[in-house]
């Protein structure tokens, strides 16, 4: 992540004073106990203070580096929390809202079938996903579904039973929380398309 400059007070104070000139009338500006070093140090904590601002404000635009509780709660907001699926914000601690974000904002770019078995890692599941097509002909995996051959062209069979802790992606810590499995069902329900039917095993 870039980061700003930081810069201590004294140095503000020592750049703000090279901006006046170099005379006898502002000499002062050399020396600490002089009323008009004062006036620069103070003038100089303002832009500190901005520096900071600039750097926090900065750092939490990146979900993965939040940290502020107002910002968490506009991320929130801009992904849509809480919804249907993701219904507790107040009652969650602040890296389990952090992890809710992160999920629904993986969940909006689920594509393809790879795509939903990385959304499914993000909550710490392994999950099969097989084509319905490939379910009605040998070789067999139970359970058995009876599907037709021209329905199962719309249908994804996803078994999803198995926690992996190595799935996890590279933050901490990960977001289990409790019907995690109907967490993942209501997310995948959510973004399928319309015209493919989940039968989940």
């Amino acid at each position: 992540m870039t980061e700003f400059k930081i810069e201590t007070i004294q140095t503000h104070t020592q750049i703000t004073s090279s901006y006046f000139p170099n005379s006898r009338l502002f000499f002062a500006k050399n020396y600490q106990d002089s009323d008009l070093y004062k006036l620069l140090k103070g003038i100089s904590k303002s832009f500190k203070d901005i520096d900071d601002l600039f750097t926090k404000d900065f750092k939490n635009l990146n979900i993965l580096d939040c940290d502020d509780e107002e910002f968490l709660s506009l991320w929130e907001s801009s992904v849509g929390i809480p919804d249907n699926i993701f219904k507790k914000t107040t009652e969650l601690t602040f890296e389990e809202r952090r992890n809710q974000v992160l999920t629904k904002l993986r969940s909006l770019g689920v594509l393809t079938i790879d795509d939903m078995r990385a959304l499914a890692n993000l909550l710490g599941l392994n999950v099969t996903i097989q084509k319905g097509l490939n379910a009605i002909y040998p070789p067999y995996t139970p359970p058995f579904i009876p599907l037709s051959e021209d329905g199962v062209r719309f249908v994804l069979m996803i078994k999803s039973n198995d926690f992996d802790a190595s799935a996890y992606p590279p933050y901490t810590p990960p977001f289990i929380p409790k019907g995690t499995n109907d967490l993942l069902i209501n997310l995948f329900e959510a973004v399928k398309p319309a015209n493919v039917k989940l039968i989940f095993t």
